[in-house]
């Protein structure tokens, strides 16, 4: 499972590079046998809750929180990741 947000900076890192470097096989392979996630109504809704969650404090970086949505959405990350933002950092408890 891959979301998007990650597959855009895969093949970004991947555009910085010369073409004939072993990393662009490694990936375009990684990226044919991973399924790509849409961005969905929840993941827009649980985007909506971690901003509102995390607006103390220094922000984690918009992406940041899109990504965050998106495996909460998806099922990849549980309710304890959610609880466990610490609003007045603004970024996840390790």
């Amino acid at each position: 499972m891959c979301h998007w947000k990650p597959r855009a900076g895969l093949l970004y890192g991947l555009k910085r590079l010369p073409s004939d470097i072993r990393l662009h096989l490694a990936v375009r392979q990684f990226l044919k046998i991973v399924r790509v996630l849409s961005w969905d109504a929840e993941a827009a809704d649980w985007y909506v809750s971690i901003r509102q969650r995390v607006t103390t404090g220094q922000p984690i970086g918009e992406l940041d929180m899109m990504i965050a949505a998106h495996s909460l959405s998806a099922g990849a990350a549980g309710d304890e990741q959610y609880m466990s933002l610490r609003t007045h950092r603004g970024s996840f408890d390790t």
